[in-house]
């Protein structure tokens, strides 16, 4: 999540005359962050400007009854609907009918 930030900036310069033949001149920018917060009654919460997602990469599905054909391609497309996924990246597969390496432990 991103949350609103109230920013304030200071901005400092200096200067050394240390020498008749140089000036040494310094800037310095320093920046303060504080996160807003709403009252939602006696409490206070960040106000989100935006919400990040995680990208969904591939999927694969564990179900009974898609020894159908039908049911498979169905599952696919849904899945496809959802996520923006190509087929190739969905994997529908039978309950019990998961290779022991393909198991999540």
């Amino acid at each position: 999540m991103i949350f609103q930030k109230d920013e304030k900036k200071t901005q400092k310069q200096t200067e050394d005359n240390a020498s008749q033949t140089s000036i040494k001149l310094g800037r310095e920018m320093i920046t303060e962050e504080n996160t807003v917060y709403a009252e939602n009654g006696k409490e206070k919460e960040p106000v989100v400007i935006k919400q990040i997602y995680p990208k969904v990469e591939g999927v694969i599905i564990v179900a009974e009854g898609v020894g159908n054909g039908n049911l498979k391609a169905e599952i696919t497309e849904a899945v496809q609907a959802l996520f923006g996924l190509e087929a190739h990246k969905i994997k529908v597969r039978k309950m019990g009918h998961i290779s022991s390496h393909a198991r999540i432990k």
